[in-house]
């Protein structure tokens, strides 16, 4: 409930962003509340003939140095401060100070001025004082009857529950309103700090964590619960940020959305080098296990074809899989994603794939239908951005680690054709089919754990050497796997996240080098930075074999998830 007033109630309004504040005035006048309101506030009222009073109306000071002190004023302080106890009440009626009941406030774009790059100059100008005082001020004072409201898409709600209490407000209201006050005035101080440490060199970085929803599990069953959390100092217009989708069945565990994030990560920069290399966005399919690609099947001309390679990828572990695709699952496509194809069921060795959770920009409701059928075990979510998937727009990266944080720029490279460091091979004369191909393995083995050799044939992903302490050790595990699911690494294309040390293995070593056993295995190309101190020899040699070779250069290494 709203505090009892000395005088009529009445409320502060000082905005920057003024979106919709002269409906919010007009409908507080309509209530009977007395609106005060400062420089810029007081005009865009006035024009629009609401009914106001001026800041100095309050604390007999016209405003000065150039706008810089309007409501800093200890009449200003005390109305909004003062508990609503006799004592309290008493004190301000001695001072002829009366009591302020609602303040509405946001802050100077201080953040807009950055993004702007304006001036060091104009910059600081953007540093709001006495809008961060009001919002304080009202908002410490909240369980005494005060009411802040500092987003302007709040302006609805404030007058609707004013309507409804006859001029209250319930405590939890007033509570809600104060905490975003407080989350509103501590985002703000952190951008300018970061601001300033970036002009000292610290560049500090500042999360600000919101919870959004309640997973299924935690990762173990011992670590309490898992919360989906968004970072409010980041912009969200990013329109694939995890709080953006919809999950229309079921609940993921931590686990499994861990997963499908690692999908999206491969999604989007799959996708963005096909629109460099050309220029368009093919289907793609995407099956995570465990943080790492399981499966990934791409086609220009059917999703279909698609979903069926990235299923058919490895048939072991897509079970329990994250399954993710850039194009709408309709009845027949859910089919696909749930049961293995009656030709591939003696090689796969069982009826049904087992997916745990699909990603897409749309279901069908048969899709939704069947694709739920295992009650609430299987997970659906939603987001129609995924239809044209692109990067995100975050600029750093950062990695917890004991007492704090490692942080880092992202990691951005995409790799175009025609920009490569040096191509080994007369690479025009592949195909598109041959091209996409080695992009297959190269987002995999970049978003893969580290370190790691990739193979890839025929626009699907056959075979995967993850999170290995060596190259040699990589290699092998990834023609290991591919054979073990069936597939011929002869003509696959090949990428390695790091640099290979040797061109071959010394006189008795009891295994070959890794570019030994790819060649050996019939690979036709590689992707590989040129780094080491043997890069020259590892190049002769791949030219020696006939190989293909998209050369990055060394800063671009795919290292990852360390």
């Amino acid at each position: 409930m709203m505090g009892k007033s000395i005088v009529k109630p009445r409320v502060i309004i000082s905005v920057s962003d003024k979106t919709g504040v002269a409906d919010l005035a007009r409908g507080l006048v309509e209530l009977g509340i007395e609106v005060v309101s400062t420089g810029g506030t007081y005009k865009v009222l006035r024009e629009q003939a609401v009914k106001c009073l001026r800041i100095e109306t309050v604390t007999g000071v016209r405003e000065f140095l150039g706008g810089r002190v309007k409501t800093i004023n200890h009449k200003v302080a005390a109305g909004i401060l003062a508990k609503r106890i006799s004592d309290h009440l008493a004190q301000l009626r001695a001072r002829k100070i009366s009591t302020i009941d609602i303040v509405v406030c946001n802050l100077y774009p201080f953040g807009k001025a950055v993004a702007s790059q304006a001036s060091h100059d104009e910059t600081i100008e953007q540093i709001d004082i006495g809008g961060v005082l009001l919002l304080r001020a009202a908002a410490k004072n909240y369980d005494q009857g005060l009411v802040v409201i500092s987003d302007p898409a709040d302006y609805a709600r404030l007058l609707e529950a004013l309507r409804d209490g006859n001029g209250n407000i319930d405590l939890s209201l007033r509570q809600e309103f104060a905490t975003k006050a407080f989350r509103h005035t501590a985002m703000y101080d952190a951008s300018i700090w970061e601001y300033l440490s970036g002009l000292t060199g610290q560049k500090g970085k500042t999360l600000f964590l919101e919870p959004v929803r309640e997973l299924r599990k935690a990762e173990n069953g011992d670590q309490g619960k898992s919360t989906l959390c968004r970072n409010l100092m980041l912009s969200d217009d990013d329109p694939l940020a995890w709080h953006h989708w919809e999950f229309v069945a079921g609940n993921p565990g931590h686990v499994n959305l861990c997963g499908a994030d690692s999908a999206l990560r491969v999604m989007c920069r799959l996708a963005e080098a096909c629109r460099r290399n050309f220029e368009l966005v093919p289907f793609i399919a995407i099956a995570c296990k465990h943080g790492n690609p399981c499966g990934l099947g791409v086609s220009f001309d059917n999703p279909d074809q698609a979903l069926e390679l990235c299923m058919a990828g490895d048939g072991d572990a897509v079970m329990g899989a994250e399954v993710m695709v850039n194009f709408d699952v309709t009845g027949e496509r859910a089919i696909r994603i749930h049961a293995v194809l009656e030709s591939m069921r003696a090689s796969v060795g069982r009826n049904l794939w087992g997916a745990d959770v699909v990603c897409a920009p749309n279901f069908s409701e048969a899709a939704q239908a069947l694709l739920t059928l295992r009650a609430n075990e299987r997970h659906l979510l939603v987001n129609p951005a995924l239809f044209d998937p692109v990067m995100a727009e975050q600029d750093f990266e950062f990695r917890p680690v004991r007492g704090g944080a490692l942080i880092q720029g992202a990691a951005k490279f995409i790799l175009e054709f025609v920009k490569v460091q040096e191509w080994i091979g007369v690479w025009p004369s592949l195909r598109d089919e041959d091209l996409v191909t080695m992009l297959i393995a190269w987002v995999v083995a970049w978003e893969g754990v580290s370190n790691s050799v990739v193979l890839a044939k025929n626009c699907q992903l056959i075979g995967t050497g993850l999170g290995q302490q060596d190259r040699r050790g990589a290699a092998k595990l990834a023609l290991t796997r591919a054979r073990d699911a069936g597939h011929d690494p002869s003509g696959a294309m090949a990428a390695s996240d790091g640099f290979f040390p040797f061109a071959v293995s010394a006189a008795g070593s009891p295994m070959p080098e890794a570019i030994e056993m790819l060649a050996d295995a019939g690979c036709k190309g590689v992707v590989v930075p040129a780094d080491g101190k043997r890069w020259e020899e590892v190049k002769a040699d791949i030219e020696r074999r006939g190989m293909f070779g998209a050369i990055v250069n060394a800063s671009h290494r795919g290292f990852a998830k360390h």
